[in-house]
């Protein structure tokens, strides 16, 4: 059995996750717009291990973490890309950390960690 089959299992806990992608395009009048894109993808959502919490960067260690392995790539933010979005119980994680195992059955292990919440205006 691979790791794809695995975070595929819904005896395991795989489930339909849902993630934003944030890009930046240039809208009629020459300026950057943010654009949010939804989509899903089937993996399993962990609470983050404690040995995985000390891979983040300080300033995300304290925050609230999640583990996501997923059958799709997933951003940490590179070349002018925003860091993709986990959806999880209601709640926006940022993806911190990601690594991608390619192949035919590829899939990414990232650890995202939870935004700061806003009141609303």
């Amino acid at each position: 059995m691979n790791m794809r089959e695995l975070i595929t299992d819904p005896e395991l806990g795989a489930r339909t996750i849902d993630f934003e992608r944030i890009t930046e395009t240039v809208d009629d009048k020459g300026r950057a717009v943010l654009v949010t894109v939804g989509d899903n993808a089937v993996g399993i959502i962990q609470p983050a291990p404690g040995e995985e919490l000390e891979r983040l960067p300080d300033a995300d260690r304290g925050k609230d973490s999640i583990m996501v392995f997923i059958t799709v790539r997933l951003t940490a933010g590179r070349d002018g890309e925003k860091p993709d979005r986990v959806l999880h119980d209601g709640r926006r994680y940022r993806v911190s950390l990601a690594e991608f195992w390619p192949g035919d059955d590829g899939y990414t292990k990232a650890l995202a960690v939870l935004e700061e919440e806003t009141p609303d205006a």
